[in-house]
């Protein structure tokens, strides 16, 4: 897990986790992040996804995935990703 931190508040976190115990995916993680909302649009998301991708990549995970649904208001420009809204 990373997480960035300012003032002593957690402003932004990503973590991973194994996606799936077959055999087939060793090597694949599945990954959240969030971001307070005083800190969306500053670039601490893509930053911290930076930091993910490095310690994922070291600890032999070759892929990352994630679920982001349509509700979600918006993704991280870090993740390469278009911003959704559900209006």
């Amino acid at each position: 897990m990373i997480v960035v931190e300012e003032g002593g508040d957690v402003v932004t976190f990503a973590a991973t986790s194994e996606y799936s115990s077959r055999g087939c995916y060793t090597g694949v993680a599945e990954f959240s992040a969030h971001a307070d909302r005083g800190a969306r649009g500053r670039g601490a998301v893509g930053m911290t996804m930076a930091v993910l991708i490095l310690a994922a990549e070291q600890a032999g995970f070759w892929k990352l995935l994630s679920r982001i649904f349509v509700e979600t208001f918006s993704t991280s420009p870090g993740t390469g990703t278009r911003r959704w809204s559900s209006s």
